[in-house]
């Protein structure tokens, strides 16, 4: 990396957002159909441990998983892992179309008169 593009960087950004990223954990879970507890049972049968609880915190983003964790749901869910963790700079690319969406929803249902005044 060269040393101009180290200047761009924003540290706060680089950084795992535990809420976005358990969402996503939480969504992969349920896509394979899988409670917290057999997602719990599979990481002791597999030689690491993680209760329903810290699954629960992973999930809410109280916690966020070690990366030996990531690798294994990675593999569980046939996935790569930068699919599961989410920085807080992807995050806020989301939220930012996000509210552009719901910002020009809300234009067109309070103000439906304005916009058809150019459509004429």
């Amino acid at each position: 990396m060269r040393k101009t593009d180290l200047n761009r960087l924003n540290p706060g950004l680089m950084k795992i957002d535990p809420i976005a990223t358990g969402k996503k954990l939480k969504e992969y879970r349920r896509a394979h159909r899988l409670t917290q507890e057999q997602l719990s049972g599979y990481f002791e049968l597999y030689g690491d441990s993680a209760s329903r609880v810290v699954i629960g915190m992973w999930e809410t983003g109280k916690k966020t998983p070690s990366i030996s964790h990531i690798v294994f749901l990675a593999e569980l869910y046939q996935c790569r892992i930068d699919e599961l963790i989410i920085s807080c700079r992807r995050s806020n690319e989301r939220s930012d179309e996000d509210q552009l969406l719901v910002f020009y929803r809300v234009r067109a249902e309070f103000f439906p008169s304005f916009f058809d005044f150019f459509k004429m």
